[in-house]
C-alpha cells in the first residue's frame, strides 16, 4: 500500500474558509480516521483528496508523487460512500467489477479477483442478486468489495456505516477491522461517531472549524486530550469540567460550591502543571468511585460527598449522575453497586487521572 501526504491544505468557497492549512501524513497500511461534528470539513477533506472538489491552496501526494492536478480517475484511489452508490440494474457481481471492466481487464483476472473479494466479505451467495434484493449491511458490502477489488493505493471512506442499525454498525466495524489487518490498507475514514473512530483507528484527526485540534492515537487523545473540545468530544459519557482555581505553590485546585473543596493533586500530577489560576477540571467518570470500592485513604484519591440524582444502569455498568457543588457530574459505577437514586453518599476521586485546562483558552496544560 501506499502513504498519502496531505501538506498545508487550505480550501474555501468564496470568501468563506472550510479548511486550514490541513497537514497530515498517512503511513503507509495505516488507518486514519477524520472525526468532528457536523460541518468541521472532514467530508471536504476526503473529497479533496479523492479529486471530486479542488482545493484553494496546497498538495495532495501518494507516495511523493503530486496527484493534486490529476483527474479523479488517474489518482487510483477507491471511495466507498455512505450512500452505498450502487446500480440498482446491475447484479453485485456486475457492480463489484464495473470498474474493472471499463479499465478493459480480462474477464477470468476479473471474475478471479471478484469471487476472491466476495469470499472475503461473505458474499459469494449474493454475486447474482441485484441490489434491491439485498440488506443494508450486505449493500454496504457490496460497496466495499466494489472498491477492494481495485486494489487502489488508498482507501476513502466516507461514513459507510451511518445508514446502518446498531447491530449491524457493530459487526461492519468488526468487518472493517478485519478486512484492514488481512489487507495491510491505508484508509482514510470519516465518521462523526466516536466510538467508531476509538476502536478503528491507527491514529485519530479531530476537526473543529476546518482546523485540526488534534492528532494522535486513539489512547492519547482520550488520555491527553489537547483542549477541551477534544476532551468532551471523545469520550462516552463526556468528561466531567468543573471551574476552579489552581495554585501551583501548594499544588492545590479550590472549587467553589455551598462548601468549597480543596483537592490535592499528586506530585507528579502537579509537576506537569504551569500557568494560570482560573482553570477547569476535568475528571473522566470512570476516575469518580464509590468509597466502597477499597481505595479510601489512599493519598491519591480525593473523598468527596455527592448526591446521587439519577442512576442508568447500562448492564455491564451503571452510570450515576450526581450533584456536586451545585454541578453535575457522571461517575461510571460497577454494575454490582446497589446505592439508591436522591441519596447522599461518598466518594473517590482518582487525582492520578485528574486533567487541568486554562479556563481562557481552553488548552490542557497538564
Amino acid at each position: 500500500m501506499s502513504s498519502l501526504h496531505i501538506e498545508n491544505v487550505n480550501k474555501s468557497y468564496g470568501s468563506l474558509p472550510v479548511l486550514k492549512n490541513i497537514d497530515i501524513k498517512v503511513e503507509s497500511g495505516e488507518f486514519l480516521v477524520l472525526i468532528g461534528p457536523s460541518g468541521c470539513g472532514k467530508s471536504t477533506l476526503l473529497s479533496a483528496i479523492a479529486g471530486i472538489s479542488d482545493i484553494t491552496s496546497g498538495r495532495l501526494l501518494i507516495d511523493d508523487h503530486d496527484i493534486t492536478q490529476e483527474r479523479p480517475k488517474d489518482r487510483d484511489i477507491a471511495m466507498v460512500f455512505q450512500s452505498y452508490a450502487l446500480y440498482p440494474n446491475m447484479t453485485v457481481r456486475r457492480n463489484m467489477g464495473f470498474a474493472l471492466e471499463m479499465q478493459n481487464v480480462p474477464r477470468a483476472e476479473r471474475d478471479a479477483m471478484i469471487e476472491r473479494v466476495a469470499e472475503q466479505l461473505q458474499l459469494t451467495a449474493y454475486l447474482d442478486r441485484k441490489p434491491a434484493h439485498l440488506s443494508g449491511g450486505q449493500r454496504q458490502r457490496v460497496a466495499m468489495g466494489r472498491a477492494l477489488v481495485r486494489s487502489p493505493k488508498v482507501f476513502l471512506f466516507d461514513e459507510p456505516l451511518s445508514n446502518l442499525d446498531a447491530k449491524l454498525r457493530v459487526e461492519m466495524r468488526t468487518e472493517l477491522k478485519k478486512m484492514h489487518q488481512r489487507l495491510g490498507a491505508t484508509i482514510v475514514y470519516v465518521t462523526h461517531d466516536q466510538i467508531e473512530a476509538m476502536t478503528l483507528a491507527s491514529r485519530i484527526v479531530v476537526m473543529k472549524g476546518g482546523i485540526i485540534q488534534q492528532v494522535g492515537t486513539p489512547k492519547e487523545v482520550y488520555n491527553r486530550p489537547a483542549n477541551t473540545f477534544v476532551a468532551t468530544f471523545i469520550g462516552s459519557p463526556a468528561i466531567n469540567l468543573v471551574p476552579g482555581r489552581l495554585d501551583p505553590s501548594k499544588r492545590t485546585i479550590e472549587i467553589d460550591g455551598p462548601s468549597p473543596v480543596t483537592l490535592k493533586l499528586p506530585d507528579h500530577v502537579a509537576a506537569t502543571v504551569k500557568g494560570p489560576c482560573e482553570i477547569l477540571f476535568g475528571l473522566r467518570p470512570e476516575a469518580i468511585e464509590t468509597h466502597t470500592a477499597g481505595r479510601a485513604g489512599e493519598p491519591d484519591f480525593a473523598s468527596v460527598q455527592a448526591d446521587v440524582e439519577v442512576l442508568e444502569p447500562t448492564g455491564p455498568d451503571t452510570l450515576a449522575i450526581l450533584r456536586w457543588q451545585n454541578r453535575e457530574l457522571t461517575a461510571r459505577l460497577g454494575r454490582e453497586d446497589d446505592r439508591r437514586p436522591l441519596a447522599s453518599a461518598e466518594f473517590l476521586f482518582d487525582m492520578n487521572q485528574a486533567m487541568i485546562f486554562d479556563a481562557a483558552t481552553q488548552a490542557n496544560i497538564t
